[in-house]
């Protein structure tokens, strides 16, 4: 197990290197081989999937079965951010301040279960991260493990927005 960001860099680029060395002057066209294969495989999942959404009953393919919360999260986010939007135009909400910070807390929840979801991209959840808790600790550092405080101290707060999202659910509706 590695340390830091770096020592796995170092490991990857040591791994290519000795693919280089073992393949020789076959290696640019396994690599290539190897990039259309991943290619031709994920463009015929995304035909499979799409044929599932149509012919299955329940219009889910197995993908999103496979990541029901990134599916839901990646539903419901963009809804919630227009509702968010309608609460701030509308003047005659009472407590609308309360409301607002009730509403960036379940908002946070779903925007961190995309972010840190396992199909990563980790230059998005370092921003996230840090956008998020620069300003409390400058300190704090990202670190892709699950142990680092910054990914414990965004987990906590993504949970405390599920359990928001649970308890004003039913009061997601325009006054």
């Amino acid at each position: 197990m590695t340390n830091s960001i770096e020592e796995l860099v170092n490991y990857l680029h040591k791994q290519q290197i000795t693919k280089a060395e073992k393949w020789g002057l076959l290696y640019p066209i396994i690599n290539i081989l190897e990039h259309c294969s991943y290619h031709i495989r994920k463009t015929i999942n995304q035909i499979v999937w799409s044929y599932q959404r149509i012919v299955r009953k329940h219009h889910a393919s197995d993908n999103d079965l496979h990541c029901l919360d990134l599916h839901i999260s990646k539903i419901v986010l963009p809804k919630l951010e227009t509702f968010k939007i309608k609460v701030i135009n509308d003047s005659s909400h009472n407590k609308k301040e309360a409301w607002l910070n009730i509403l960036d807390e379940i908002i946070y929840a779903f925007r961190w279960n995309i972010y840190a979801n396992w199909q990563r991209n980790s230059k998005k959840e370092r921003i996230f991260y840090l956008n998020h808790f620069h300003e409390d600790d400058s300190n704090l550092d990202y670190f892709h493990y699950y142990d680092s405080v910054l990914v414990k101290k965004a987990a906590e707060r993504a949970q405390n927005g599920f359990e928001l999202f649970g308890k004003y659910f039913t009061s997601l509706w325009n006054y």
